[in-house]
């Protein structure tokens, strides 16, 4: 089949659509597909896409729209066995769906969570007339909508009538080999790496470090990532109020290999997230063996539960700061099987091949109900 997915970014700092999409093309492309990837050209261009990136000039960082993308679309879109538009509230997601139904060719929506319960909340009016006026067909007459959870299907279905799919994301393990066999952990040293926004709870995560430090306990922290909504001086000016400035360290973006060199010999990774579709960072700090620490909104959540692949704890600075200690003071071997159990979890349940072959059926039962 040609699959051609339509992004807003694939700039690598832009989070995790971008990984996501790097990997599935690959992913298609090793099980016999080809791939085209339209983009903006608004960044870095990451290495490891295997497929035909094509990136076209904004006409206005106002709903992100490009006249020279919707061109090549409108123009091309017939050539194609199947679309994958991700994002929503931006230009290409509505003229991508339009122009596809005009053509007759399938189509899919992933919103990467932001049909999400927390994600509606910011902006709720402006979000919901929107979806009323411009979005909700583009929706409704998807083949499907490509959610990661069954939680992302459940509130994507309360917005519109949608047919949600729920496909997992992978983990690519090639890229995640951190040998902690013999590596000596430090204890005391907890991560988060993830956009800096106010629904991950990176402000409960600061206030649980000054508990812990305020008991006695010498955890230090790292939270690094991009700062998408200009919150880092709000939450480096919190770590100076509540008495922890020298115990978390603050940085930007983290690249594939800054991201082991911290996996390395932390801890925990700790997410304590309202609400989080898929968390791609838990999944590859567990996929090193690192175990998690996170709350009931990240999707992981039930798995790392049944898994014994970490803890899962309430969203409260002292629930946090107590499963953090929890953690850091199990005994050796009892540590090293959970990190062990969160690399099993993520083998057996995150592949990419897995991921890919489920689009690729989907996307051929949408083709054969179109025909």
């Amino acid at each position: 089949m040609k699959f051609l997915l339509c992004m807003a970014s694939i700039d690598p700092r832009k989070g995790g659509p971008s990984t996501a999409i790097r990997e599935l093309s690959k992913a298609l492309e090793d099980s016999g597909h080809s791939v085209t990837i339209l983009a903006h050209n608004d960044g870095e261009h990451p290495a490891g896409i295997d497929g035909n990136v094509i990136r076209f000039p904004l006409s206005s960082a106002v709903w992100q729209y490009s006249g020279d993308y919707r061109r090549w679309y409108k123009e091309h879109v017939r050539e194609y066995d199947f679309v994958l538009i991700t994002s929503i509230f931006l230009a290409h997601t509505y003229f991508c769906s339009r122009e596809a139904r005009r053509a007759g060719v399938p189509y899919a929506i992933r919103p990467h969570g932001s049909l999400n319960r927390e994600d509606i909340k910011i902006g709720r009016w402006k979000k919901a007339a929107y979806i009323r006026l411009l979005e909700r067909r583009s929706l409704e007459d998807a083949n499907f909508i490509f959610c990661t959870s069954q939680a992302e299907a459940t509130q994507a279905q309360q917005i519109a009538r949608l047919d949600a799919k729920i496909i997992p994301l992978g983990v690519n393990l090639d890229d995640h080999v951190v040998d902690r066999s013999g590596a000596i952990i430090d204890r005391t040293r907890i991560i988060f790496v993830g956009r800096y926004t106010r629904k991950k709870g990176i402000d409960i995560l600061i206030r649980a470090v000054a508990l812990l430090r305020m008991q006695g306990k010498p955890i230090t922290a790292v939270i690094a990532g991009p700062d998408d909504d200009g919150l880092r001086a709000d939450y480096e000016s919190l770590a100076q109020q509540v008495g922890v400035a020298d115990a978390v360290l603050f940085e930007g973006f983290a690249g594939l290999d800054r991201k082991k060199a911290l996996f390395a010999d932390a801890c925990a990774f700790v997410l304590p997230s309202l609400d989080e579709n898929f968390g791609i960072g838990v999944a590859e700090a567990m996929a090193t063996c690192v175990p998690v620490i996170i709350t009931p909104g990240v999707s992981h959540a039930e798995l790392v539960s049944e898994y014994k692949a970490g803890l899962v704890t309430s969203r409260t600075p002292e629930l946090l700061s107590a499963a953090i200690q929890e953690l850091s003071d199990l005994h050796e071997d009892d540590y090293r099987e959970m990190g062990r159990s969160a690399a099993r979890l993520v083998r057996e349940q995150y592949s990419w091949e897995k991921t890919a072959q489920l689009v690729v059926e989907y996307a051929q039962s949408a083709i054969s109900h179109n025909s």
